[in-house]
């Protein structure tokens, strides 16, 4: 349960639990997709590669 002391909030362990994991899943899925997104950029660059070796 959040308290309000002079304009601070103060969180319960069980909240601080939830609330670190929550981040730590969001910072994965960040990973992840950030990831993701290299490996399709290079895998369309050495198709273009590709596709121009065989243009030639």
């Amino acid at each position: 349960m959040q308290r309000v002391n002079k304009g601070r909030i103060r969180y319960d362990s069980n909240e601080l639990n939830i609330l670190a994991q929550s981040v730590n899943c969001y910072s994965i899925i960040e990973i992840f997709q950030s990831v993701l997104v290299f490996s399709l950029l290079i895998g369309c660059f050495f198709g273009l590669l590709a596709l121009l070796v065989e243009i030639h």
